[in-house]
């Protein structure tokens, strides 16, 4: 089976599936950029340095998001590394975010059960109450989907959304993977974002339809329905929305099949 992660990551969910008697390549679709301009990710940095009081609430979706702004702040001649002593209420969705945040020095008091944006948002509410006024700090990735931003703004709060980074898609990648796949050398694909999967379907251009054979396996819920609404025949979405979890589904699914 095929998995799609950035790297380094995919080389890190391949070792768990192999640990689990799964054979697996590593076939990365996205690439992480920095951002096109880095100047709003170091202005936000700086803030937290200088100017802490400036937002009562710090959001991440990501580890990538976490490590982009750990090293704005480490960047900032004046202000140093960001003092956690400093830091406003930290909401980290998932658990690998949450330990990025945790090991990068932004400990989160608030991690949801569940890693999608809605469910976030009934849980920020619950937490917190009313949300008019909060001021929110969301580095992301460019083009995250804009369910938070807006549910947030939507309850009265004031979002500041910062480009931590970009993702892009490997065409070439692409283009082999789809070539495995039409050559049946690849079974399973394991798609870890949405935007792998778009940078899939993309490659194989309109009018292509997959083999009966092929199956899905897709971190979360929006992941799969981007997958379905492709033709793709999704199998596996594990409940916790993490690479172990995801590795787990899948070995036992696969397992399941014989």
């Amino acid at each position: 089976m095929a998995v799609t992660r950035p790297e380094p990551r995919c080389g890190e969910l391949v070792a768990l599936l192999e640990e689990r008697g799964v054979e697996a390549v590593a076939r990365p679709l996205i690439r992480i950029h920095p951002p096109e301009d880095p100047a709003p990710l170091r202005r936000a940095a700086r803030s937290l340095q200088e100017e802490p009081g400036s937002w009562d609430l710090i959001l991440f979706t990501s580890p990538r998001s976490v490590e982009a702004l750990a090293r704005a702040g480490d960047h900032e001649e004046r202000g140093g590394p960001i003092d956690p002593k400093k830091l406003p209420l930290v909401a980290a969705i998932g658990t690998a975010t949450a330990r990025a945040a945790r090991e990068a020095g932004f400990p989160p008091a608030i991690v949801p059960d569940r890693f999608v944006a809605e469910a976030f948002l009934e849980e920020l509410v619950e937490r917190l109450g009313a949300l008019a006024g909060l001021q929110v700090l969301f580095p992301r990735a460019a083009q995250a989907r804009e369910v938070l931003p807006e549910g947030l703004r939507e309850r009265g709060a004031r979002v500041e959304v910062v480009e931590a980074y970009r993702t892009l898609p490997d065409r070439e990648a692409a283009q082999r993977l789809v070539s495995e796949v039409d050559e049946e050398r690849i079974q399973v694909v394991v798609f870890t974002s949405a935007s792998a999967v778009e940078a899939f379907l993309e490659a194989a251009g309109p009018g292509w339809s997959p083999s009966e054979g092929l199956a899905v396996a897709a971190i979360g819920p929006v992941t799969a329905d981007r997958a379905r609404e492709g033709g793709l025949r999704v199998e596996v979405v594990p409940e916790e929305h993490t690479g172990e979890a995801l590795a787990h589904a899948v070995a036992r699914w696969w397992k399941g099949r014989s």
